[in-house]
């Protein structure tokens, strides 16, 4: 990417305002996700090569805060990262094959836990202590550890989750 990965846009003339200093390509990315590190309003994706968590304060917008490499074949880091706190869970297949708690500071990344029981393609959800997402069945990971609370259900390669305001898990 000649001008960065992330571009933000003036939502009244459509105009570019800054461009990330990653220039990673994209790759098939479920899209960026807000995240505060240590006061600093950031968004974390995943790109072509890796996690990036990138600078949204003003005068450092579209700086590159932290970094953590996570690179699949065929460029699919598909899932959306999820955001809790100051941690990011991601997941991918293939040659990765597994998701991952990731602690984000000022300083860098660090890996919290990283387990084989992974998505594909459902951006996992947080929900009273546990991740859940699904790929082929409806996985339950302990937060602390990552370690399987429980999984079954039959639900195909391409499913995805959803917690509703009351608690439900919708599948």
């Amino acid at each position: 990417c000649e001008q960065g990965n992330l571009v933000s846009f003036d939502k009244r003339t459509g105009k570019p305002l800054w461009y990330s200093e990653c220039r990673d390509p994209a790759g098939h990315s479920g899209g960026p996700a807000p995240i505060t590190v240590e006061g600093i309003p950031c968004v974390v994706v995943l790109t072509l090569r890796n996690v990036v968590v990138t600078r949204l304060d003003p005068g450092n917008e579209g700086e590159t805060l932290a970094t953590y490499p996570w690179q699949t074949y065929f460029a699919n880091g598909i899932a959306t990262p999820l955001v809790v706190g100051d941690s990011v869970v991601v997941t991918s297949g293939y040659n990765i094959s597994r998701i991952a708690r990731l602690q984000v500071s000022a300083g860098g990344i660090r890996e919290i836990w990283s387990v084989p029981h992974y998505s594909k393609v459902c951006s996992p959800v947080f929900h009273e202590g546990r991740v859940y997402h699904a790929w082929q069945k409806l996985w339950c990971l302990d937060w602390e550890t990552g370690e399987p609370r429980w999984s079954g259900g039959s639900f195909g390669d391409d499913s995805s989750c959803v917690v509703t305001s009351d608690g439900r898990l919708i599948v």
